[in-house]
C-alpha cells in the first residue's frame, strides 16, 4: 500500500477475517492495538463532534453515538456519532451524552446495548456478571421507560406520570 493512502474499514475487516487464526503471534496484543485505534478514532468523532455542535447551538445540546452493524461483514461495527439540540428518544444501540457549555463538560447519560443483549439480561438477570450490574439497571430503565422519563425532563416535557397525576 503507497504512503499516505488509508485502508478502507471494508478492507482492513476482509483481511482480518481471510487471516489464519494459528498464525498470530501475540493475538492479545494485535486486540489491544485494535482497541486503541478504536478508541482513538472514537474520541476524535467525539470531540469533533461537539466542536460542530458548539458552532450550530447556542447552549446545551446532546452527541448520540449510534453503532450500526455493518450487513454484509458482521465483522464491522460503525459508530454514527451526531449532536442535536434536544435528548433523544432511547433505542437499542445507542449511547447519549449530554454537552454543557457553561463548563465545557460532558456528561454520560446512557447506554443502551444492542436488542439481542437487552432481551437476554431481561430473560436472564441472574446470569448477569456483578461487573455488569449497572449496564442491567440501564436495560430495565429503558423497558420500563425511566429513560424515556429522563429524556423528557430533560428536554423540559412534562413526564405521562406528571400528567396523570395533576389530571388523573
Amino acid at each position: 500500500m503507497s504512503e499516505g493512502r488509508k485502508t478502507t474499514v471494508g478492507k482492513a475487516a476482509r483481511d482480518l477475517m481471510m487471516k489464519d487464526p494459528t498464525i498470530l503471534k501475540d493475538p492479545i496484543g494485535e486486540v489491544r492495538d485494535i482497541r486503541d485505534a478504536v478508541l482513538e478514532d472514537y474520541i476524535k468523532k467525539l470531540e469533533s463532534t461537539i466542536e460542530e455542535g458548539c458552532k450550530a447551538w447556542p447552549g446545551d445540546f446532546f452527541v448520540v453515538v449510534a453503532s450500526k452493524v455493518e450487513r454484509t461483514m458482521h465483522n464491522v461495527i460503525r459508530n454514527l456519532i451526531f449532536h442535536r439540540r434536544t435528548c433523544p428518544t432511547p433505542n437499542y444501540d445507542q449511547i447519549v451524552y449530554k454537552y454543557i457549555c457553561k463548563t465545557d463538560e460532558i456528561e454520560f447519560i446512557w447506554a443502551v446495548p444492542d436488542k439481542a443483549s437487552c432481551e437476554y439480561i431481561k430473560k436472564y438477570p441472574f446470569e448477569v456478571p456483578d461487573n455488569y450490574k449497572d449496564l442491567m439497571k440501564t436495560v430495565f430503565d429503558f423497558y420500563d421507560d425511566t429513560l424515556l422519563n429522563i429524556a423528557k425532563h430533560l428536554n423540559g416535557e412534562e413526564s405521562e406520570d406528571l400528567i396523570k397525576e395533576i389530571y388523573g
